[in-house]
């Protein structure tokens, strides 16, 4: 994979360059501080011009304001609070009022790890045209197996990178076989609004839309995505049922604004799966007794997981979850196909 060097303007140093850190948040009171705290040692471990910490409370209704108030760090932390209005247009309100050269969005549930930026700074140097990175993200599995769940998921879904983490560089034409996603990414400011200029979804609520995929794949055509274990982080995902259960749904309708569309890597395997799932409904309804044959599906899902090269114990917990999974899953992709319907039909779409 090769970088389209033509494309990429001449970018600062980060020794030269100042530096834009984007948080956006809702009711994270209790991860506010370790999160800002772990940045802060890993950020303070490099030089740059200058360094700024946006934080964006997209309308918390508990102390989440007056938390980060209260947080000292060796650079300025800007709060900005909105009313609720999802993910998507908090980061671009930090994005906005940020003034660096390069930006870095993290959320706050990923903590970064000690040696993650001076990693990034020693690749820059050595590369100039390294100039987006997506983080490296760990899950921390340990006594949640809904976070064992998502592990597999991602190892499977991106494993050409999860199967033998190293540096690598893909573009437009790899874009949907390697990790990505503005949990954790790094990128130049100017390409992030000129990501954002061009923007658009189907879906009238931007609390719906695809808030990563369409931006990061826009600059896929620019120039490569890097990504490495160097600049590694690690995330903290949700620990109860009903959390999990929110969550997988809202991914559902999220997949269907990024990935129900031709030129995507899972756009006929989405059509096969809707299509079939009521045929699928259908034969067990004529034939209950099939029922018995699901615990043998989970197996298999179990056993596949392992021959893949997942961890055992994170390949039990997808076999176990699964079904939960995907009941919710489902759900949530039907609720986004009949919202991308509606929305198509009055006529209604959103753009930042």
């Amino acid at each position: 994979m090769s970088v389209n060097k033509s494309s990429i303007k001449s970018y600062p140093i980060p020794q030269k360059a100042s530096l834009s850190v984007v948080i956006p948040v809702y009711n994270a009171e209790q991860w506010m501080k370790p999160t800002l705290d772990k940045l802060w040692t890993a950020l303070s471990k490099t030089k740059w011009h200058s360094i700024e910490i946006i934080v964006v409370d997209d309308g918390s209704t508990d102390g989440t304001a007056k938390t980060v108030k209260a947080i000292t760090l060796g650079a300025k932390i800007r709060l900005i609070t909105q009313s609720n209005a999802g993910r998507f247009l908090a980061r671009q309100a930090g994005l906005n009022a940020a003034k660096g050269d390069y930006v870095f969005f993290i959320d706050s549930r990923v903590f970064a790890q000690p040696e993650s930026f001076n990693y990034l700074v020693q690749q820059m140097n050595k590369h100039p045209e390294a100039v987006i990175w997506n983080g490296h993200v760990e899950v921390e599995r340990d006594g949640n197996p809904y976070a064992r769940f998502w592990h597999a998921v991602t190892f499977m879904a991106w494993h050409k990178y999860m199967a033998n983490p190293r540096l690598v560089h893909y573009g437009y034409d790899q874009f949907d076989y390697y990790p990505k996603g503005t949990t954790c990414f790094f990128a130049p400011r100017d390409l992030l609004l000129s990501a954002y200029a061009q923007f658009k979804t189907v879906y009238s609520d931007l609390r719906n839309a695809n808030d990563d995929s369409a931006l990061i794949r826009y600059m896929a055509k620019e120039t490569d995505i890097y990504i490495a274990p160097g600049f590694a982080f690690t995330y903290h995902s949700r620990s109860s049922l009903k959390a999990f259960a929110r969550h997988t749904a809202h991914r559902g309708v999220v997949f269907i604004d990024g990935f129900m569309h031709r030129g995507t890597r899972y756009y006929y395997w989405l059509i096969a799966y809707l299509i079939g799932l009521p045929l699928g409904l259908a034969v067990f309804f004529l034939w209950p007794l099939l029922l018995l044959a699901l615990p043998l599906l989970l197996v298999l899902a179990w056993l596949l997981t392992l021959v893949r090269g997942v961890p055992r114990d994170d390949a039990a917990a997808f076999a176990l979850i699964l079904p939960v999974f995907a009941l919710f899953y489902t759900a949530g992709l039907y609720k986004g196909l009949v919202i991308k319907w509606r929305d198509g039909l009055a006529g209604s779409s959103a753009r930042p």
